[in-house]
């Protein structure tokens, strides 16, 4: 399942091809601090309510990932919150505080922690990049949520490395580390499903210090060898993927080149294969029955001159 994404974006750039248009756009997950967003939309044209441009307010939601530290969104839904017109002066308060809602099947690689009022554990997630065409992104999570809040007692006794969820959460994102804020956490493939769906609620002041937590995660050794090893990974992919559209982009070039009437190259073929037929014309393989060997003759003999 593809992680599914939502959130208000202020858009800050848009280009349109034939099949997509793309650009970049940015949200306020706190006050006065910006975070960028590269985004993809396929086939806009036939969408509804989408003609948003640059400097517009927008509500996007649809595909995410999370690429060499960068995010991407894949466009499905695009509803304009806000039009701005070239004369209006610009003001940050259009920009709503917001944090993009995930929602993600997810594995357990990490057990539960407890860091002051805080509870995490880790998850791991692959996904495909429309915006790169990058295939098996790897994409680590930790994923917290308060100590007092009851709902999630049941990890406690039920949460094991191995096993698959389906979580909801808002983003965050702490020194390059990706965390969810858990509003929902769901067992799959299990007869009793725990639906913890409530309100969600932002980020509580009296959580412990996000970045402790970080740097627990990142001083595991294990952690920074296999993060070290997906990132190479995800490179190649990159990279890859970038040699295949150069070459997919050159050879439609050349079928939409137009072809000219006279080509010498041609001509010369043409003549060369003519030749080669007048010259298999003026031969021919004659048997003897009695002399018992093969003789040429010229396409021309007449044998009445014998």
């Amino acid at each position: 399942m593809p992680i599914h994404a939502s959130m208000v974006v202020f858009i800050i750039a848009k280009n349109n091809n034939n099949s997509f248009a793309h650009g970049i756009a940015q949200y306020q997950p706190s006050k006065n601090i910006y975070a960028t967003i590269k985004w993809k939309h396929f086939d806009p044209s036939n969408s509804f309510n989408d003609k948003f441009s640059v400097e517009d307010v927008v509500f996007i939601a649809r595909k995410f990932a999370i690429e060499n530290s960068e995010q991407y969104v894949t466009i499905a839904s695009a509803t304009i919150v806000d039009k701005r017109d070239s004369k209006d002066e610009f003001d940050e308060q259009l920009i709503p505080l917001n944090a993009p809602h995930l929602i993600f099947n997810a594995i357990v690689t990490r057990d539960l922690k407890t860091l002051g009022e805080t509870i995490y554990f880790g998850v791991e997630t692959r996904e495909y990049n429309s915006c790169t065409g990058s295939r098996d992104v790897y994409m680590p999570i930790s994923v917290f949520y308060p100590a007092q809040r009851s709902r999630f007692n049941h990890l406690r006794t039920n949460l094991k490395i191995g096993r698959s969820l389906m979580i909801s959460g808002f983003l965050h994102i702490v020194k390059s580390t990706i965390m969810v804020e858990a509003t929902d956490v769901d067992y799959l493939k299990q007869d009793n499903l725990y639906n913890i769906t409530k309100n969600p609620q932002t980020l509580s002041s009296t959580f412990v210090d996000l970045n402790k937590i970080v740097d627990e995660i990142n001083a595991t050794p294990l952690f920074q060898s296999l993060k070290k090893e997906k990132n190479i990974e995800n490179e190649k992919d990159h990279a890859t993927c970038e040699l295949q559209q150069d070459k997919d982009t050159e050879e439609s070039e050349q079928e939409q080149r137009p072809e000219t009437d006279y080509n010498p190259k041609n001509e010369i073929k043409i003549e060369e294969a003519m030749q080669n037929e007048n010259r298999k014309g003026k031969r021919k393989l004659y048997h003897d029955n009695h002399n018992e060997f093969n003789q040429e003759y010229d396409i021309n003999y007449d044998p009445k001159e014998k």
